[in-house]
């Protein structure tokens, strides 16, 4: 009953029922959260953002420009590469898919609606991508750019007051330490000024106890899950 992200996909409910009525049973659960954005981020939240940052020597990247976001592009696909390899389902991304990204996404990001955490050599250690959410537009267009559907998109990348998470992640070496209070203490700042209300998380592994944790300083809801199912034979 909830409309998907334009990164995700939408299930009858009735898919549910065919495959356990054929035997198939729980393999493991996504989940998504909404999150709502405060009117000022916890006092608490930014001590701890300002402790991890003199701590660690992180700092987070202000990406004024498409040009600036583009340089450390390569470095935020690598992470996902190092930081995912050991999830469920995850597939490690070619050099070729991962240009093919660049190109065709990353180009076409709000840049301060990206966080990026660099260590002292300015290397790429942590990074949380958002963008407008566009899932009321699709639905207006009904799925089609053409030919008139990339109005609705275009008007909904302007005016806008929810936030999509499509990507995050963090080294291994840096896992524990409090780079996602910091990416999220950044990413809130940028919510509030744009006036947004709400966030939605996207998928996460209901296993992935790391991430769900970074969600603690909001007031948050459990509103989607997905499943994977499995037969054994």
């Amino acid at each position: 009953d909830k409309i998907p992200t334009v990164a995700s996909v939408y299930n009858f409910e009735y898919y549910k029922d065919f495959y356990e009525r054929y035997g198939f049973k729980k393999e493991i659960d996504w989940v998504e959260y909404e999150l709502k954005v405060p009117d000022r981020i916890p006092e608490k939240a930014i001590k701890i953002s300002q402790i991890v940052k003199e701590r660690y020597n992180v700092r987070i990247l202000d990406f004024k420009s498409k040009k600036d976001l583009l340089r450390y592009a390569k470095q935020v696909f690598d992470l996902i590469n190092i930081a995912y390899i050991d999830l469920f389902s995850a597939v490690e991304l070619t050099e070729e898919l991962i240009n093919h990204y660049i190109n065709s996404y990353i180009k076409q990001i709000e840049p301060e609606l990206v966080k990026v955490a660099v260590d002292k050599n300015d290397n790429v250690i942590g990074f949380v991508i958002s963008m407008p959410s566009l899932s009321y537009a699709m639905q207006k267009a009904k799925g089609r750019l053409f030919p008139f559907g990339f109005i609705h998109l275009l008007k909904a990348m302007k005016k806008y007051n929810k936030l999509d998470l499509y990507l995050g992640a963090v080294h291994p070496q840096y896992q524990g330490k409090g780079i996602p209070a910091i990416l999220m203490v950044e990413m809130t700042k940028t919510a509030i000024e744009k006036r947004i209300k709400t966030v939605e998380t996207n998928s996460e592994l209901e296993t992935n106890s790391k991430v769900q944790g970074n969600w603690d300083y909001f007031d948050s809801t459990l509103i989607k899950r997905k499943r994977s199912y499995i037969l054994e034979i």
